[in-house]
């Protein structure tokens, strides 16, 4: 099978910036993406890594700090073999504590998903299975307990407690979960589709997943939506 690859790197930094209340700044990040195109579709590679991840909030009358390099490799596949259709896609997640840091992330984490459709004419119905899995496991912590460790310097005591409900690591670094989604797709014409889904999110024993509050053991979401490109 020919390919035609193309390769591209990146390398910056990001300078403090406000972000979900706290300060985010990145002193390097670097990268290579390599994206090979072939007959039936295409296959990428990438990986990212960030160096002296800073985020920094406001507690109290002090501050703490996250410090983390994190790794990311991903690795991913769109082909299509007359009306059959496979996407699937893989991510690795990979976190190291710096000495400077107040609080520890335990969010190492790989996801992967695959999707498979069939071209029906002007209907294509696809299926997806998607998993969410990792080493560490999120704690919960009610509202008003005491979190975890000893506040960092600078920190009063009585700051150092969950303002509600709350899982550590939170959602934003850790979520673990499985889903499937079924649906079915219809285009009117190349510039509008119509668009139903069924999707069934299952979370893992003491996660609350993608959710901010506990969602309880799994989740059903229909959707419906009519995309249009002007």
């Amino acid at each position: 099978m020919n390919a035609d690859w193309v390769l591209q790197s990146t390398i910056g930094s990001f300078p403090p910036f406000d972000a979900i209340g706290a300060t985010l700044e990145i002193d390097l990040a670097y990268g290579l993406s390599l994206v090979g195109f072939t007959d039936y579709g295409k296959v990428n590679f990438s990986v990212i890594n960030t160096e002296n991840m800073n985020i920094r909030q406001s507690i109290g009358s002090g501050e703490i700090n996250l410090n983390i390099d994190v790794a990311f490799a991903t690795a991913g596949v769109e082909l299509e073999f007359e009306s059959i259709l496979i996407i699937s896609e893989v991510i690795k997640k990979a976190v190291k504590n710096n000495p400077s840091t107040d609080i520890y992330s335990q969010s190492d984490m790989l996801a992967y998903y695959l999707t498979l459709a069939y071209r029906m004419g002007d209907f294509l119905p696809h299926f997806t299975y998607s998993r969410t899995q990792s080493d560490h496991q999120p704690t919960f912590i009610p509202a008003g307990a005491a979190l975890p460790g000893s506040p960092p310097q600078g920190v009063p005591a009585q700051y150092w407690v969950a303002p509600a409900d709350m899982m550590s690591p939170s959602n934003a670094e850790l979520f673990l979960q499985k889903s499937y989604v079924a649906g079915l797709r219809y285009d009117f014409n190349s510039q509008t589709a119509f668009k139903i889904d069924f999707q069934r999110m299952i979370m893992d024993e003491g996660s609350w997943g993608v959710f901010y509050t506990d969602p309880g053991d799994e989740v059903d979401l229909i959707s419906v939506a009519v995309d249009v490109v002007f």
